[in-house]
C-alpha cells in the first residue's frame, strides 16, 4: 500500500517544493510532515522526472520538476497542517489509475520495480 494525497477529486503524491537552502530529503520530511503529520524513514531514492502542465486557476503552464523516494512512515506527530489534503491508502496500480501527474505514475511503477529487484513485499 502506498500514501496518496485526495484533494477534492484530484490524487497526488505526498510532497512538495524545496524552501530556502534545505536538501532535497530535508524537504521530503518537512513536507510529509506538514501533509501528513508523520515522520518518515527514507528508504531509497527512486529517480528523478519532470513533466509539465497546465494550471486553469493560474492560467499558466509549470515544469513539475519531480525528486522521488520509497520512504516508510516512522512516527505520528501531529494531524495533518493541511485541511484539504486527505491521506488515502492504495495499492501501486490504483494509485497509477488515479494520480494526475505522469511523473508520479511513472515513480510509483519504478518503485515496484525497484522492490522487486530488491525481493522485498510489494509496497
Amino acid at each position: 500500500m502506498i500514501a496518496v494525497i485526495q484533494k477534492g477529486d484530484r490524487y497526488f503524491l505526498p510532497g512538495g517544493g524545496m524552501e530556502g537552502n534545505e536538501t532535497k530529503e530535508e524537504c521530503l520530511h518537512r513536507e510529509l510532515l506538514e501533509e501528513l503529520g508523520w515522520t518518515i524513514e527514507i528508504d531509497q531514492y527512486i529517480g528523478n522526472a519532470m513533466r509539465y502542465f497546465y494550471a486553469e486557476k493560474e492560467d499558466t503552464y509549470y515544469l513539475n520538476d519531480g525528486f522521488f523516494y520509497i520512504a516508510n512512515m516512522a512516527q505520528k506527530q501531529t494531524e495533518n497542517c493541511e485541511d484539504d489534503h486527505i491521506l488515502r491508502w492504495m495499492s501501486p496500480l490504483l494509485a497509477v489509475e488515479l494520480l494526475i501527474h505522469d511523473h508520479q505514475k511513472w515513480a510509483v511503477e519504478q518503485a515496484l520495480l525497484l522492490q522487486k529487484q530488491k525481493g522485498s513485499p510489494s509496497i
